[in-house]
């Protein structure tokens, strides 16, 4: 259980801000800010990005329309952009790099088959893993390592890691799991970095796990929870975040590990999911308000760990 991890930070500027003693653990979490699209119906963020000063970078995620056509979206400050893969029926952007130039996602053709794309610096590219009736992106790192699941023509779905953008698939999957997904890939450590995925066992239940080098390594279950979910792992795989929920069908609360388990629901809302977490702890989800319409969000995790 997350609740006897040790954690170590490495040195460094950006890790300087994590130090290693739970003794007085007092962090919270602030500043939410709603997101959502004009116009749209559904709204959700699936990346957070920050700035050199430290600041929340560019804000990723997907909408749907009023006419229930799903478009992927980029914010940066109080612009947003759509993004759209041309010919496809429907487009979703599932994660972002901390430069906030490689952004990843999965699109629909004109079957609605799903396929995985990779958006670098302007520059579109769309993949499958080999003989897969179905690919998702959820992740991309700094070294262009992207993480996601897909479906083999068994129906069977399973993570896969592809190193370093190089059409190099590495297949991963929870031993016993009847499902896996890798839903992030961080920075550090080299060579592939920490990650985060969730899996189903042999009795339907969800779990969330993780681990490093393409290696699990620890099951995470929220305590109490029947449902436990971890999206991403940030500050050198010593914090993370994702959701639970104390039934199998919700209603659902996020949460982010930062030594301890920090609640996390938006003000005035009665679901609330955290998908991402950058490596300054801003962190990006979707919240359900009183009339059931879904909206993004982001906030931030001051961490007061000594």
């Amino acid at each position: 259980m997350a609740s006897g991890m040790t954690i170590c930070a490495t040195t460094g500027m950006l890790l300087a801000l994590v130090v290693t003693s739970w003794a007085a653990n007092t962090s919270y979490v602030d500043k939410f800010q709603d997101v959502t699209v004009p116009g749209a119906t559904y709204t959700e963020v699936t990346g957070v990005s920050y700035r050199l000063s430290g600041s929340l970078g560019n804000v990723v995620g997907f909408y749907i329309d009023s006419v229930g056509i799903n478009h992927g979206f980029v914010k940066a400050g109080s612009k947003i952009k759509t993004i759209d893969v041309p010919k496809a029926i429907g487009t979703r952007i599932y994660g972002e790099d901390q430069s906030g130039e490689l952004v990843v996602g999965s699109y629909r053709d004109s079957n609605a088959v799903e396929h995985g794309f990779l958006l670098a610096f302007g520059k579109l590219t769309t993949f499958d893993v080999p003989g897969a009736m179905s690919t998702r992106a959820y992740s991309v790192n700094l070294q262009n390592t992207i993480a996601g699941r897909y479906t083999d023509k068994n129906g069977m779905t399973h993570g896969f890691l592809q190193k370093q953008g190089k059409g190099q698939f590495i297949t991963l999957d929870v031993k016993h799991a009847t499902f896996t997904e890798i839903r992030s890939v961080a920075n550090y450590p080299p060579p592939m970095g920490d990650m985060a995925a969730n899996f189903v066992d042999a009795s339907g239940k969800e779990h969330g796990e993780i681990g490093q080098d393409a290696i699990f390594r620890e099951q995470i279950d929220f305590p109490g929870a029947e449902v436990t979910t971890v999206n991403s792992v940030a500050v050198d795989g010593g914090f993370f975040d994702g959701y639970y929920s104390a039934t199998a069908t919700g209603p659902f609360h996020g949460y982010v590990w930062v030594g301890k388990y920090l609640n996390v629901d938006f003000p005035g809302s009665i679901d609330t999911r955290c998908n991402r977490l950058d490596d300054i702890l801003h962190v990006g989800g979707r919240y359900t308000d009183a009339n059931g319409v879904v909206h993004g969000f982001t906030a931030h995790v001051e961490y007061r760990g000594d």
